[in-house]
């Protein structure tokens, strides 16, 4: 798959450059990218069939432009344009691009984003967000660069970018009705398994563990993750938000499509999979489900048996946790994070 990127300035052409190829892999492995940045964002021309001027590079100037040729260009899959809100109305920003895309013949997977700040902020929050961010970030960096281990300081700081990498492919998801379980289980491994298994990897390793027991109790607390994971996403399907403390089936709702609703999805006769997508589109458009849509998407999940096919997935994860501990000695120690293993399957909250 080719794609084109543009970009309404340097700096966002230098995040897209570090992003892209942890995304996508490197370029030609398999999918190829362009990144074209412009020299600010401009307004959509009033007249869209005028002609403008390839020199005055301002992004929205020129896409009417840009759009109506890469109609016209073989070769070309996607183009995403990615620019910032700067105080307009989002939703309506959005619909005016995406009437726009629609003038101009674009192809079929052209898509929009909008950052509510800065470029700098895409995909990770607002500005103030962005440096509360950077604030904990630099509190945290100085604590562990007391400790005067560079070892724990780079451990750290790789799961750091893992989980980065994680939340942005959730985000790049969303909504998104042909993730697999492969894509599901990979961006969760990242977002939260990482973070099991960097803190039992630690306490490990800064108790002097022997190397061995170190890996043994790293490998525990990703299995661990991820089976917290799975059972944290069924839960939004089977408990009531006075127990979770959040609303059910909010998981749609954002557009995370989690492992029950992806065995859904691939196993449902055709007539309930176009349900399913029609709920989960509504969702995106309304931003909430009424009662009724809930009951009909619930009804398809227990007529496929999809959250027990996920139980028994996370117990797979589980069963590995407790088996990568195996060899350790028997203590209370190794009792406890056995005993934690189970429990993260049997928790109802």
């Amino acid at each position: 798959m080719h794609i084109e990127i543009l970009v309404e300035d340097s700096s966002g052409r230098r995040l897209l450059e570090h992003l892209v190829p942890k995304l996508l892999g490197s370029d030609g492995a398999p999918h190829t990218w362009r990144i074209h940045p412009y020299r600010g964002i401009g307004r959509i021309p009033p007249r869209l069939s005028a002609q403008s001027d390839p020199a005055r590079r301002i992004l929205l100037d020129q896409l009417p432009r840009l759009l109506r040729g890469y109609a016209k260009t073989p070769g070309i899959d996607a183009v995403v344009i990615v620019l910032d809100a700067d105080n307009r109305n989002c939703s309506e920003f959005l619909d005016e691009l995406k009437r726009l895309a629609q003038a101009c013949g674009s192809i079929a997977r052209t898509l929009f984003r909008i950052a509510i700040e800065e470029m700098e902020a895409w995909y990770f929050g607002d500005k103030e967000a962005v440096l509360l961010g950077d604030i904990i970030s630099s509190l945290s960096t100085s604590k562990l660069y007391k400790l005067k281990n560079m070892a724990v300081l780079e451990k750290v700081t790789n799961a750091t970018s893992l989980v980065c990498e994680g939340e942005i492919q959730d985000v790049l998801d969303s909504y998104n009705c042909k993730i697999t379980e492969k894509k599901y289980f990979d961006t969760i491994r990242k977002k939260t398994a990482v973070l099991f298994s960097l803190s039992t990897e630690l306490g490990s390793y800064l108790a002097g563990a022997a190397p061995g027991k170190v890996l043994a109790l790293k490998k525990y607390g990703l299995n661990a993750g991820m089976a917290f994971q799975i059972v944290d996403d069924i839960l939004d399907f089977t408990e009531k938000s006075s127990k979770l403390g959040k609303p059910v089936f909010s998981d749609i709702i954002e557009g995370k499509l989690t492992l029950p609703v992806i065995i859904a999805l691939k196993e449902a006769a055709p007539k309930d999979r176009k349900k399913l997508i029609k709920i989960i589109v509504s969702a995106k458009k309304h931003q909430k489900l009424n009662k009724t849509k809930i009951k009909e998407f619930r009804k398809i999940l227990e007529k496929y048996d999809t959250i027990t096919k996920s139980y028994l997935s996370a117990e797979k994860f589980a069963e590995k946790a407790v088996n990568d501990i195996k060899r350790l000695p028997d203590n209370k120690f190794k009792k406890a994070l056995t005993e934690t293993a189970q429990f993260i399957i049997k928790r109802k909250y």
